[in-house]
């Protein structure tokens, strides 16, 4: 069996680049006098990007309630 740097190829080395598992996020709607209203749960690698993925997932396609979104991190066993 060949080993990759006699074959003139560079040895596997894992990317410190390589995606973390998607971080989980609560969406809320903001509403005047009140802490929110819990929109539900979504996967995505950070905040903007939580944003982005709950507008898709939960069809939210008036502007203004789309500002009205906010996200917190959920905290997983490992965090």
């Amino acid at each position: 069996m060949l080993n990759s740097t006699a074959a003139g190829l560079s040895p596997q080395v894992p990317s410190r680049a390589m995606p973390k598992k998607p971080l989980q996020w609560e969406v809320y709607r903001r509403i005047k006098g009140s802490p929110g209203a819990f929109i539900g749960i979504v996967e995505a690698p950070d905040e903007t990007s939580a944003l982005k993925t709950a507008i898709e997932e939960f069809g939210i396609i008036n502007p203004e309630h789309q500002n009205r979104l906010f996200v917190r991190r959920v905290l997983g066993d490992d965090d």
